[in-house]
């Protein structure tokens, strides 16, 4: 996969992960955006772009700790 490629299909999952937000899909919600979040943070990787790896990563943490806190607390 290119990198164009790849940052228009990690574009793409975050927008159905904002759509399933906006329609409260939960757990599919989380699940689209930590995987939305992890495409764009190997974009900015493979970009050496510290803010977008900064931004992505950061939302995923926050995203996957919900996750867990949600299941297990």
């Amino acid at each position: 996969m290119n990198l164009t490629t790849l940052k228009w299909f990690s574009t793409a999952v975050l927008i159905a992960g904002a759509i399933t937000t906006s329609l409260n899909m939960y757990p599919l919600n989380v699940l689209l955006n930590v995987a939305g979040g992890t495409l764009w943070t190997t974009a900015g990787v493979l970009m050496k772009d510290k803010p977008l790896i900064t931004v992505n990563a950061t939302l995923t943490l926050i995203y996957g700790l919900g996750a867990i806190y949600a299941i297990y607390i």
